[in-house]
């Protein structure tokens, strides 16, 4: 899996991560091998990828966008949920 730094406006205001499983990704023709992450979101690139890693996953093998999207956020929180970075992010970008 190849990881992309892409321009915000690209990805849109709405979200800081796409792959191609999703709506927005497919129709900027996001590569199935590649997850594009918001430029500015570089510094929780680590925590954004595992996420969309576990999302992707979950997604291929027929879990709903909810279900994945919940399931990886609870991960990551789980798993870095008393870093600092973790707090950091969630005060940047939010819980969603």
């Amino acid at each position: 899996m190849r990881v992309r730094l892409v321009p915000p406006r690209i990805i849109g205001s709405d979200f800081v991560a796409l792959h191609y499983l999703t709506t927005r990704g497919r129709q900027l023709g996001i590569p199935r091998d590649e997850i594009w992450i918001a430029a500015d979101c570089e510094e929780f690139a680590r925590l954004i990828l595992k996420h969309e890693l576990i999302e992707l996953h979950l997604r291929e093998r027929g879990v709903s966008y909810r279900q994945s999207h919940a399931q990886a956020r609870a991960v990551v929180r789980e798993t870095h949920g008393h870093t600092a970075l973790y707090a950091k992010m969630m005060r940047a970008i939010g819980d969603d």
